[in-house]
């Protein structure tokens, strides 16, 4: 008898496992099946939703605040009328007061104006003095040689130079000046007796220049 329970117990707990197992199946399938991917487009409308939630409900907050704090003013405001309005006297020197508070508060608002204003018309010289440097550092760069443009407008940034002389320091440091005639573009004017029938008209050329020309263009 104690067998056959044993054999019993034994055949039961493979039914058993095969119960739990197959209903740890159906609950993976059914994961599986919850599960759900979202393509990049979706995903970001996702995320600007929520952005745009976020600041609805903040700005809702800042109005109630807003709404709260004008409550509050308003309450203080009446009873402090109420406490002067029996005295003539009082009550036109709490209303000079309010004026000068009203006074204040636009002076200060029209300052915080002003200051923005000011901040705007600096950021617009500011763009405008780049302009012009960015101006003068393509004509510079076009007289030397030994560098390109790119580096010169980085060490003006890092110096932060605009003005042509120091520009054009800059420049000297980083390069050598082009000979005469053949800063930007070379002369193609028809040879003469003071060229080298490169086209370059040496006759414009001092000593030194000549001298660089020819170190820097050596004959093959």
């Amino acid at each position: 008898m104690p067998e056959k329970d044993g054999k019993t117990n034994q055949q039961g707990n493979p039914q058993d496992k095969s119960g739990q197992t197959s209903t740890d199946g159906k609950s993976q399938t059914s994961t599986t099946a919850q599960a759900k991917t979202f393509t990049e487009s979706e995903a970001k409308q996702m995320v600007s939703n929520a952005l745009a939630d976020q600041g609805r409900k903040h700005k809702e907050s800042l109005s109630l605040y807003d709404a709260r704090i004008k409550a509050i003013e308003d309450a203080k405001e009446a009873e402090e009328i109420d406490a002067v309005k029996g005295d003539a006297t009082k009550l036109d020197i709490y209303q000079q007061r309010k004026k000068n508070r009203e006074d204040a508060d636009r002076v200060k608002a029209d300052r915080a104006t002003l200051e923005s204003d000011k901040a705007i018309y600096f950021e617009d010289l500011d763009l405008a003095a780049k302009y012009r440097r960015n101006v003068i550092i393509e004509e510079v760069a076009k007289e030397y040689e030994g560098f390109d443009t790119t580096k010169l407008t980085t060490l003006c940034d890092i110096l932060k130079i605009v003005k042509k002389e120091d520009i054009v320091a800059a420049a000297e440091t980083l390069g050598t000046k082009k000979a005469a005639g053949v800063a930007g573009t070379t002369l193609t004017k028809p040879d003469s007796g003071d060229t080298d029938g490169s086209g370059v008209d040496f006759s414009k050329m001092s000593a030194k220049q000549k001298i660089q020309w020819g170190v820097d263009h050596p004959k093959k």
